[in-house]
């Protein structure tokens, strides 16, 4: 699919831009039986590349985490400054996904590329060289992929609302890992840097953990737990919205 950027295009990617940044704003939802909340802007990012498609998905979740970047209440600093990537990573490999084609390629296979790229990244870390069962979920995300290929696109476009609703679980999943990942690599990356040890060593100290590889696997069912959640977002919000735009939306009306 080549992406056609009119005035539809830019209204679209406008108005998603926007959504992304007031659901930053939004409490999110807690995690039962854990610490944080499930944030709902990075859990509806996928939905911007399975309706938009993954450039203009992809766009849009970028201005939209920039504009909360730089917006009161945001942090403007260098490590959350690194994270606008993630919601952006997790459109672009959710739209690929649901693609047919992106050139001459199935979608698939650069979402694919995607995923195995940030899996690749994480244990050519110290932390990942000392943690190397963490990408669990991430791996699983690239094996639905590839295990599903092109169908996740043809049953985005089907017309029977179980196919429809697997795509947009399995893609909205593979786009929320691939945020994960993005999040775990810009914070050992931003270690020393951008975060200071001794946060990390005090931290560490009171979870009775002796390194930052044993912190992510000690949180690693947390984590578990959250993009699950998430995805059940995703789904819950994903789903009907897909079904109400089938005709409208850019990307869900390819039928190449």
């Amino acid at each position: 699919m080549k992406a056609r950027v009119g005035t539809k295009g830019v209204a679209l990617v406008a108005v998603f831009a926007a959504l992304f940044t007031v659901l930053t704003l939004l409490p999110g939802i807690p995690i039962i039986g854990g610490k944080g909340r499930i944030e709902l802007a990075a859990s509806l990012a996928p939905l911007f590349g399975i309706v938009l498609g993954p450039w203009l998905g992809a766009l849009a979740a970028f201005l939209g985490a920039l504009l909360a970047w730089v917006m009161p209440p945001g942090s403007p600093d260098p490590f959350t400054g690194l994270l606008m990537l993630a919601p952006t990573i997790s459109s672009l490999t959710a739209g690929l996904a649901t693609s047919k084609k992106i050139g001459r390629v199935e979608g698939w296979i650069p979402a694919a590329l995607v995923l195995g790229i940030l899996v690749l990244a994480w244990y050519a870390t110290w932390v990942g060289a000392r943690a190397p069962l963490y990408p669990v979920l991430h791996v699983a995300g690239l094996v639905l992929i590839v295990v599903l290929g092109r169908r996740l696109a043809e049953y985005l476009r089907s017309n029977a609302r179980s196919k429809m609703a697997l795509a947009v679980v399995v893609s909205s999943y593979c786009g929320i890992v691939a945020d994960h990942m993005v999040g775990n690599l810009a914070f050992i990356a931003s270690l020393g840097v951008f975060i200071p040890l001794e946060v990390i060593s005090a931290w560490l100290k009171g979870l009775g953990l002796p390194d930052v590889p044993s912190l992510f696997m000690f949180t690693l069912p947390i984590s578990a737990a959250e993009r699950l959640a998430m995805t059940a977002v995703a789904a819950l919000v994903g789903i009907p919205l897909v079904a109400t735009l089938k005709t409208a939306a850019p990307h869900l009306a390819e039928r190449k």
